[in-house]
This record gives C-alpha cells, sequence and structure tokens, in this order.
C-alpha cells in the first residue's frame, strides 16, 4: 500500500500569539441571538471583510446570578 507524500512545503507555525481584538476592529450587524446572559451579532472585521458571529455578555447579570466562581 501507497502512502502519500509530505506536502512539498508544509506552512510554517509560529509560535506566537495572535493580536488581541476588540469591539472597535469590528462593523456590528444584526442580533443572530438572545439568551439570558447576552446576545450574539453578526460582525464583519474592518481590515479583513472577514464574517464573525460575536457573543456580548452581560458581566453584571452573571455576576449578580453567581453563575462564575472567583479565585485561583
Amino acid at each position: 500500500m501507497a502512502t502519500a507524500a509530505p506536502p512539498a512545503n508544509p506552512a510554517k507555525k509560529s509560535n506566537k500569539l495572535p493580536a488581541p481584538l476588540d469591539g472597535s476592529q469590528f462593523e456590528m450587524g444584526v442580533t443572530l441571538g438572545t439568551g439570558s446572559f447576552g446576545r450574539v451579532r453578526f460582525a464583519t472585521h474592518k481590515n479583513t471583510a472577514t464574517f464573525w458571529a460575536i457573543k456580548i455578555l452581560k458581566k453584571a447579570e452573571i455576576i449578580r446570578l453567581q453563575q462564575v466562581t472567583f479565585g485561583c
């Protein structure tokens, strides 16, 4: 049985983390869904024109309902 040859020029893997994203880098669109802790919005990245689904959470509501634990 023959095995497939490895790719001629494999992509180099980088150990660097991608730059963090923030809300100012996106053009927000319509709301795709709503839940008890927030909503999901359709968004377009301003620099790359890629489409994203962004979850926007209500932090105060999550803390109020004790849905998060604190500690190390």
